[in-house]
């Protein structure tokens, strides 16, 4: 299995679009209407791989998932309990895996990748916000270490903030 973790270009804009498009036809099939034809929508994918912000993650040459990841953090962030406030912090956006490669661990490794990435461009702490009602977000993120530290809320109800600290060696 050949795994390659890369930006996003212009030219993977089709195949990701449909990626999100098909990852959101099945949340609402699973009663996890997190996203919608509002968010995100293409505009914003598209503005991700723009800005180059968007990872993907390639196994033998096709797409099995992508991320954000940038510093933008949502002014509703404030409230919460950070415990690694200190230093250069990053945030996860838009987690999405492929629905045909769903439950072989992809959206883990694509998080673990990020993770190592965020650490080599000098990252201290990572932060993310998952919809309270998407069960398996919430095990991944628990699983990789992530503690939650508030609540938001948004258009779609009740959001957990999480973080984690990446951890540097002296």
């Amino acid at each position: 299995m050949n795994l390659n973790f890369r930006l996003a270009v212009q030219q993977d804009l089709p195949e990701v679009w449909q990626m999100f498009v098909d990852a959101i036809d099945l949340m609402n099939s699973q009663g996890i209407p997190q996203w919608d034809e509002i968010y995100p929508n293409h505009q914003t994918i598209s503005d991700d791989i723009q800005k180059q912000q968007m990872y993907l993650l390639i196994q033998d040459e096709v797409i099995v998932s992508a991320v954000v990841l940038n510093e933008e953090q949502d002014q509703s962030y404030q409230t919460a309990d950070w415990k690694h406030a200190d230093g250069k912090i990053a945030v996860i956006h838009r987690l999405c895996v492929k629905t045909s490669t769903q439950g072989k661990s992809y959206g883990k490794k694509t998080v673990q990748l990020a993770e190592q990435e965020l650490f080599r461009l000098g990252y201290d702490s990572v932060r993310l916000d998952a919809v309270s009602f998407n069960p398996f977000a919430l095990k991944l993120y628990d699983s990789l270490g992530y503690q939650k530290t508030g609540e938001a809320f948004y258009r779609k109800g009740k959001f957990y903030l999480f973080e984690k600290p990446l951890l540097h060696r002296d």
